[in-house]
């Protein structure tokens, strides 16, 4: 006996792909529905190709079947819609009935929750982790609150790419860490987890931040969990005593205080640096270059520009002081702008060449950047 299938049945799966045909509208080359999978929640996407132009507009998930019946009734003669498990013909008959035919899947590589499940991240979904308890991040069964999903992402991103220099560590009794400007202590406590839980090293880890209360916190939550190498002290960045630290981290540290926490790393001779700049003002008031005035004009092309300049001569400057340095992607723009991470690894040599484009570069856009902080720290390396 054939199966009918049901629009209600469909949606109990996971849905790939919705497109639609046989408009009589000439004007339309295209329609169709992506499902847009983020930390936080789920939606679709509609794109329309109207007289060669691309529409788009967000449809929440609780609208998309009213969408699809209202767009067949209006014009389109068939629908596609693409699952993991299948592709479902929809076409409205004479009378307005409506004809689903099932046929094998050819889309479900496209699925946008096969990541998730193929992802094996440092610390999984589903495994109960004190410190992201206490957080709030997931509940006591080990699961991720979905509202902090993108948090857990990006804290698994993070120890991926220090796992990538995990190396410099092996040989290392106790490992010694600096985050400066720690923040809610997210990367700190995570830091901890990778090196003590996961790797089976002591350390000594020091979180420093400007809020009491924040620091207070953390606190409480290294004392409830008993662990061994970790504290959390309130205080400014620039009077912190690094003594040679193994890793300094700087994530989100605004605008110069970057510069002042890689300058404070360069100093102490710490073997790597992993730093997320943020809020780059301090440049925007002063580029001035004829030559750059169909980017400078625009103040959101400045604004992106400025973040570049800023970031580029941080990089030469770590360069200088016998610093490899590379520029990652740590998170995707869509849950924050603040996605470029400055990962910098000492290999002893000093390199004098980025000391004359340092100063080329910053005479050729007319700037006096904080990122000399970082060069300053060793003034001879310029004669």
């Amino acid at each position: 006996m054939k199966k009918t299938f049901k629009m209600a049945d469909i949606f109990l799966e996971n849905i790939i792909l919705i497109t639609f045909g046989g408009t009589r509208d000439k004007k339309i080359s295209r329609c169709r529905i992506r499902k847009i999978s983020g930390g936080d929640r789920s939606f679709y996407q509609e794109e329309k190709i109207i007289d060669n132009k691309a529409y788009h507009r967000n449809l929440e998930e609780n609208e998309i079947v009213a969408y699809i019946h209202e767009s067949l009734a209006a014009g389109y003669k068939n629908a596609v819609i693409y699952t993991d498990g299948s592709d479902y013909y929809l076409r409205t008959m004479k009378k307005g009935a409506l004809s689903i035919i099932r046929r094998e899947p050819t889309k479900s590589n496209l699925s946008p929750g096969k990541h998730n499940i193929e992802k094996k991240y440092l610390i999984p979904e589903g495994e109960s982790v004190g410190f992201l308890i206490e957080l709030g991040i997931m509940d006591s069964k080990g699961q991720v609150f979905k509202k902090h999903y993108s948090k857990f992402r990006q804290i698994n991103r993070f120890l991926e790419l220090l796992d990538d220099d995990y190396d410099r560590f092996r040989d290392r009794e106790i490992i010694s860490v600096a985050d400066l400007c720690c923040g809610k202590g997210y990367l700190t406590l995570a830091i901890h987890h990778f090196f003590t839980s996961i790797k089976g090293k002591k350390t000594e880890i020091l979180g420093m931040d400007l809020k009491q209360d924040v620091i207070d916190k953390l606190n409480d939550i290294t004392n409830k969990l008993m662990l061994d190498g970790i504290r959390f002290e309130y205080g400014d960045i620039k009077d912190a005593k690094l003594i040679k630290p193994d890793l300094v981290v700087a994530l989100h540290a605004c605008d110069t205080a970057t510069d002042l926490a890689l300058a404070k790393a360069v100093e102490a001779g710490t073997g790597l640096i992993m730093s997320v700049p943020c809020c780059q003002h301090e440049l925007f008031k002063q580029i001035k270059n004829e030559d750059l005035s169909p980017i400078l004009k625009y103040g959101i092309m400045k604004d992106k520009f400025t973040e570049l300049s800023t970031n580029a001569l941080r990089g030469l400057a770590l360069e200088a002081q016998g610093y490899k340095v590379r520029m990652i992607e740590f998170t995707s723009l869509e849950h924050t702008m603040k996605n470029i991470m400055i990962k910098a690894v000492h290999d002893g040599a000093l390199n004098k060449n980025s000391i004359e484009e340092f100063h080329s570069f910053s005479n050729n856009i007319n700037v006096n950047c904080s990122a000399k902080w970082i060069l300053d720290v060793n003034k001879n390396n310029e004669n």
